[in-house]
């Protein structure tokens, strides 16, 4: 499965103190905060999936993620909310929480 999370941009963290804001730049260098997303995917997703685990590369800014066998290992646990098989084409839609 391609990973289609990168460092995010749009990503808005707000603090009403110093400490706060101090403390939500640690979170996020260490890479402590979740991201949740509602995903819509091409194929069938089998329902006993809960997670992909892979090592996560990334080579440059300009560069997209790869998962292969080196990198910083990355979960993502996933639930199978529904499927539609539709003309021939089967979707999968997941809730995907990227942590």
């Amino acid at each position: 499965l391609p990973i289609f999370d990168v460092p995010s941009s749009g990503l808005i963290l707000a603090a009403k103190t110093y400490e706060g804001y101090y403390d939500l730049i640690i979170q996020l260098s260490a890479g402590e905060i979740s991201r949740d997303y509602t995903v819509v995917c091409h194929g069938l997703v089998p329902q006993m999936r809960t997670e992909i685990a892979a090592p996560v590369q990334w080579k440059d800014d300009s560069s997209p993620t790869a998962a292969g066998s080196r990198g910083k290992l990355s979960r993502t646990n996933l639930s199978v909310l529904s499927h539609l098989v539709r003309l021939g084409a089967a979707l999968t839609l997941l809730a995907v929480r990227i942590a």
